[in-house]
């Protein structure tokens, strides 16, 4: 299905990843290239300028890429320096002041809304060095817009009357698809991450049926693949199946597939999901997802801090007859607690109540559950576990609460509350003081590297990082290098200088990304790029480069470790 499209063009790399997107045309003008021993260079490797695509992905004519638009840009100053045709690229190096740039590719502008009009772009920070030539590297156009479809089963389009459509809204911009529409339409990305909107109105024997779904994290070079399947017929009532396929195209432009369901609830036994199911909803947080209880959760009176309520909502008129809460855990100790409390591990507190089980009632009650009437017949029911966490954090282990609710339609949802325990350094060493790893290889030794090492990083901080420095020690990226982009041999993560913050920012994560965070990802602390500058300032000769790592958390601990890089050797 893939389809590579490779002009002869490898770029040999210096610096750089494809941080984003282009999503404005390329001013041009600007001061020029200069010339003179002050000068330092940028070159094209042999080869070619790659954009990948994939025949599902582009409808529309590939483009030609000798048209692409490419521009060197000034990052202190946001000048443009020069511009060219890709097909017109210089042959011979190009003479630079000392500094920090970037390297756009665009092949056009992107367009608000339109109709199968792909986008593709590229930006590639890179330094420039006194006396040294900097050698861009593998250059890879990825789609910078958002891609939307919508199909039908083709029984169920059969059946569709006229007047079918399902509307699409991503920020300011609404497309209607009718149900004939196999047209892309492509959608600017405002921000680096939006929200879509989809609003669906099929008809059927003269009924119509309507549904809305809101869908977050929405990003440029995605396809949002929206299929309605045939529908399912209970009680005279239509429910559609509804499915997305997210292809997000990744730095090669290569499609990676996942699937997933418009709902938040499940209808059991096979069926497909109705979105007039009960909702089981904790505000801000993902119920597929572990939740990691850690003491910074906790004030000195051993009071969880972060609230744990799940909003249970009956919908469609309808309300809540049962509630069926199911405790597990790895930990015997925890379930033998709830025994001596007299709480079991399944029960109904839609059923629950003084005359039924008096025992458990009282239980219940006493760690702030609702049962009986409190539940029964209620559209809506707050589930508080916030007297329960406290109790939890006393126990290793993973427990889950899985939560059943069935409305007076008989509509089921189930969600799993699963909550993560670990005091023993909480993920971290024995002391809980932050740890930092080199994801594939021990970071405790030096490692010999090329082009195509993979540097990922990955940080763990229970209590939260407070401070993160980075100190350089290199016979190839000596101080006064540094200092002609405008960096330094001593970096501050969490606060750093507004001098290098911006060329900073294209390397490391920072700021926010740093600040009180418990846990860093290799794919967010991805310094791979980082290898081919390295490689390239040596010019073939042997050397090294130390990077210091050094971390506070916001409990004073310390943790430290030195990532120390072999080239050449």
């Amino acid at each position: 299905m893939k389809k590579l499209i490779r002009n002869a063009f490898a770029l040999l790399a210096a610096l750089g990843a494809v941080t984003g997107c282009v999503s404005e045309k390329i001013e041009f003008g600007g001061p020029g290239p200069v010339a003179g021993d002050e000068a330092g260079y940028v070159a094209f490797g042999e080869g070619g300028l790659t954009v990948i695509t994939d025949a599902e992905i582009v409808r529309a004519d590939v483009p030609d890429v000798d048209t692409f638009l490419c521009g060197i840009i000034d990052e202190r100053t946001g000048a443009s320096v020069m511009s060219f045709a890709y097909g017109d690229r210089p042959a011979e190096p190009i003479s630079l002041k000392p500094g920090s740039y970037r390297l756009t590719v665009e092949s056009g502008s992107v367009p608000e809304l339109e109709w199968e009009s792909p986008v593709y772009a590229a930006v590639q920070p890179f330094a420039i060095v006194k006396g040294k030539t900097t050698t861009l590297h593998d250059i890879k156009c990825k789609l910078a817009n958002i891609k939307v479809t919508v199909g039908y089963d083709a029984d169920l389009k059969g059946l569709l009357e006229e007047g079918s459509k399902t509307s699409v809204t991503v920020g300011a911009n609404r497309m209607e698809f009718p149900y004939t529409e196999q047209r892309a339409a492509y959608f600017k990305a405002a921000a680096a991450e939006n929200t879509m909107v989809i609003d669906m109105s099929l008809t059927l024997n003269g009924k119509t049926s309507s549904m809305s779904h809101t869908i977050p994290g929405v990003k440029a070079g995605q396809w949002r693949k929206i299929t309605v399947n045939m529908p399912h017929v209970n009680e005279g009532n239509v429910v559609f199946d509804i499915v997305i396929e997210t292809l997000t195209l990744d730095e090669e432009i290569v499609v990676d597939v996942a699937q997933y369901r418009i709902a938040e609830e499940t209808i059991p036994d096979g069926k497909p999901e109705d979105p007039l199911a009960p909702s089981i909803v904790w505000e801000g947080h993902d119920l597929s997802e572990t939740t990691w209880l850690k003491a910074s959760m906790f004030n000195e009176e051993g009071d969880c801090t972060i609230p744990f309520v799940i909003d249970v909502t009956a919908r469609g008129g309808a309300t809540i007859q049962a509630f069926v809460v199911g405790i597990s855990s790895t930990s015997n100790a925890f379930m033998a607690s709830l025994a001596e409390m007299n709480i079991e591990r399944n029960f109904d507190l839609c059923q629950v109540t003084a005359a039924s089980n008096p025992q458990l009632n009282t239980a219940l009650k006493m760690i702030g559950f609702p049962t009986g009437a409190g539940v029964k017949g209620k559209t809506s029911v707050p589930f508080d576990l916030q007297n329960v966490i406290g109790m939890l954090y006393g126990f290793d282990g993973t427990h889950d609460f899985e939560l059943t609710i069935t409305d007076s339609e008989n509509r089921v949802s189930t969600e799993t509350l699963s909550l993560l325990v670990d005091r023993s350094g909480e993920g971290g060493d024995e002391s809980g003081a932050p740890t930092i790893e080199w994801l594939g290889n021990d970071i405790r030794h030096p490692q010999s590297i090329d082009e195509t090492t993979e540097v990922k990083i990955e940080v763990r901080a229970p209590a939260g990082i407070a401070q993160f420095y980075v100190d350089i020690d290199s016979d190839v990226l000596t101080a006064d290098d540094l200092a002609s982009v405008g960096l330094a041999s001593h970096l501050d993560l969490v606060n750093p200088d507004p001098s290098y913050e911006e060329f900073l920012g294209n390397l490391f994560p920072i700021k926010d990304q740093v600040k009180d965070q418990t846990f860093i990802s290799g794919d967010t602390f991805d310094i791979t790029q980082f290898m081919g500058m390295l490689i390239g300032l040596s010019g073939g000769g042997k050397g090294y480069a130390n990077f210091k790592l050094s971390i506070t958390d916001n409990e004073g601990r310390t943790g430290e470790e030195t990532l120390q890089l072999l080239i050449n050797q």
